[in-house]
């Protein structure tokens, strides 16, 4: 064999050898990504489907295990999405409003619009709305934030619009929206048609399941709320909501369940600052039962400790009945 051929041979050899080592290296790596790459699709699945609890889980294996990869822009808005559908301000580092007022695009400033709007802070809100550039998103913040302020013609105009060019979360929140409009407006049936167009893009939506809860409250239908309380309440991964425990109660005493009712008064209780909504439910319950002095007195004591919103509208008109009642039962004392 000539000198040309032998190098040839071992040139060839060479090539085939390092080719071994490519696909070796290759396949290594594939073997240490595969793992990331399922959790990342798992995650993907449970956010996209609004599983909570699972993308919590996919999350607390990427803090364990991603190492540099949790770096990834992909898994930081994987972890503003979950802060944010929970409503949990501090996590490790920043509080969110501090994490997503570092971003410009519209998607994160969107973000941080309703975030205040969770807070109640409706002129940060307004803010945050006037630097978000797109029309779409602008015109369901300005319906929200409308909502939000009690302005419903400033709603109904906002959210008179084709809900075209939303993301499938923004349009699932329009929907919601206009939900909420149709029950300020009185329309049943308008309000019944938007949220099932809600409830096709995401029936564990914890935003829908809050505005179904309210539906079911606004429109009576006791049994229903009753059927979706129990799916919020096996949302383990929710924050204790006051508000929501006393129309727990609440509807506890349409239902005629009194374990309940004082099953919630107890949670309330161990709560600061939840007197006076303990004494609201009471006063409710014990004019449920027929008691109308302690009844009294205690929507009074509620109302004196500074009750407010929606249950200070209804504490009010139900001493005003009770006050009326009173009279006329005193009148007819008077005739006999």
């Amino acid at each position: 064999m000539s000198k040309a051929e032998k190098y040839k041979e071992w040139w060839t050899w060479r090539k085939m050898r390092g080719r071994k080592w490519v696909l070796v290296l290759a396949a290594l790596l594939l073997s240490a990504l595969a793992p990331f790459a399922w959790h990342m699709n798992k995650l993907a699945l449970a956010t996209g489907d609004y599983q909570v609890e699972e993308a919590i889980t996919e999350m607390n294996w990427f803090d364990q295990h991603g190492g540099v990869l949790n770096r990834l822009p992909v898994l930081r808005d994987q972890a503003l999405w979950l802060r944010l559908v929970q409503g949990r301000d501090q996590g490790a580092g920043q509080s969110m409003d501090k994490i997503l007022a570092q971003y410009q695009d519209n998607r994160h400033r969107f973000w941080l619009f309703l975030w205040e709007i969770k807070q109640g802070n409706l002129g940060k809100a307004k803010r945050e709305l006037d630097q978000i550039s797109e029309p779409s998103p602008k015109a369901l913040g300005a319906g929200i934030l409308a909502l939000a302020a009690g302005e419903v013609d400033k709603a109904k105009e906002a959210l008179n619009t084709s809900g075209r060019g939303l993301s499938r979360s923004e349009e699932a929140l329009w929907h919601l929206a206009r939900v909420e409009l149709a029950m300020n407006l009185e329309d049943g049936e308008k309000a019944g048609t938007e949220l099932k167009a809600a409830e096709k893009l995401g029936s564990q939506n914890p935003a829908y399941l809050d505005m179904a809860y309210a539906h079911a409250l606004w429109s009576r239908n006791w049994a229903e709320a009753k059927r979706i309380s129990q799916v919020i309440d096996a949302q383990a991964w929710r924050p204790v909501n006051r508000y929501y425990l006393v129309t727990q109660a609440l509807l506890a005493v349409q239902l005629e369940d009194f374990s309940e009712v004082q099953k919630v008064l107890g949670r309330l209780q161990g709560q600061s600052g939840s007197a006076m909504y303990v004494d609201y439910i009471q006063g409710v319950f014990s004019l449920s039962q027929g008691d109308a002095v302690i009844g009294k007195a205690r929507l009074e004591k509620a109302l004196q400790s500074g009750l407010d919103g929606h249950f200070k509208e209804d504490a009010a008109k139900a001493l005003s009945q009770l006050e009326e009642r009173l009279a006329a039962d005193k009148s007819l004392r008077v005739l006999d």
